[in-house]
């Protein structure tokens, strides 16, 4: 205890002869105080932590994945056409060709199919002729033995002719069911005039307006589904183990030369792709994810910041990988 009240521990440990309390307890216990926190943080699980449990990727992008360029299935001039920016709803008309040609094709069609006179007088023709036979039969049956009411060739002739008769039933049959074929392909024919949306979105682009010509196979306007969206990314290859499919991410826009109200919005999703590929200079992978667009605010080409929950793993979910050729296993 001498040995420490000598040199300059003895202002540390002790007091001074002015009346100071000793303050070498103090030290004891904050050295203790460093100890114990150095074992902790060695001890703790590097993901325990909520930093640790989310994966920031930014410079992201968002995409509209949903978009279809509608084209003509005929030529002819356009009769109708929605404006840019209408909103539609799957199965809606979304553009029109002048069909008064194919629609009066149509109507004979339908007409010509829907008459089956032809068919009826052929088993009238056929009953009349299976009935003169069988009266011939029935009366060579009939008469006395060693004699015949009428001659085998009549006979023959009559069972021929009853023959031939069903055949007619068979043929005005046969051509009826042409009329309908063709009545079908009418219908086909005047459908290719009319286009519908095959989702709902919004109307992005119309190449052509009412009054215009236009060919077989031209593009005539594009339809955008809005309403969900895909945001890209791409994340160390360090970090891709962490990923899991279905894991949930949240999204924010950036905007690094402004800051706009609309930065502070969060949009919510899953992760829906990681890529089995590394880019070679970059040594990065390729993931997305899917959220809803709340109020369309989300536009494609902006830049967001994707923050993913890496410890929010799917319950019983395989780990999938997804080629860039689309083929996926589970793991």
């Amino acid at each position: 205890m001498h040995s420490l009240a000598r040199g300059p521990w003895k202002d540390i440990c002790f007091s001074s002869a002015r009346g100071r309390l000793p303050i070498w307890p103090l030290v004891i216990v904050g050295m203790l105080c460093l100890g114990w926190l150095a074992v902790a943080a060695w001890a703790e699980p590097s993901g325990s932590s909520a930093a640790a449990d989310s994966l920031i990727v930014p410079d992201c992008r968002v995409l509209f994945t949903e978009r279809r360029t509608l084209a003509s299935e005929r030529s002819g001039v356009v009769s109708l056409v929605v404006d840019e920016g209408q909103s539609v709803e799957s199965g809606d008309i979304v553009f029109q060709l002048d069909d008064r040609a194919p629609r009066a094709a149509l109507a004979v069609a339908e007409a010509r199919a829907a008459s089956d006179v032809s068919v009826r007088s052929a088993e009238k023709a056929a009953e009349l002729a299976r009935a003169e036979y069988d009266i011939r039969v029935l009366a060579n049956r009939n008469s006395p033995a060693g004699s015949s009411v009428f001659p085998a060739s009549e006979i023959l002739r009559r069972q021929l002719a009853a023959e031939a008769a069903e055949l007619e039933v068979e043929s005005a049959r046969q051509k009826l069911n042409v009329l309908e074929r063709e009545r079908d392909q009418a219908q086909a024919e005047l459908a290719g005039y009319t286009r519908k949306s095959p989702m709902a979105g919004q109307v992005a682009r119309v190449y052509r307006d009412a009054g215009e010509t236009v060919q077989q196979s031209e593009p005539l306007l594009e339809v955008v589904n809005t309403g969900e969206v895909r945001i890209e990314g791409f994340v160390p290859v360090e970090q891709v183990f962490h990923l899991r499919v279905g894991q949930r991410v949240t999204i924010r826009l950036d905007f690094p030369n402004a800051d706009l109200p609309v930065e502070h919005e969060t949009f919510t999703g899953t992760l829906g792709f990681v890529d089995s590929s590394v880019q070679p200079i970059s040594r990065s992978v390729r993931v997305w994810a899917e959220v809803e667009n709340r109020d369309d605010i989300l536009r494609d080409g902006l830049t967001a910041v994707m923050t993913i929950d890496t410890g929010n793993s799917p319950a019983g979910g395989p780990v999938r990988f997804e080629s860039q050729a689309g083929e996926s296993r589970d793991r």
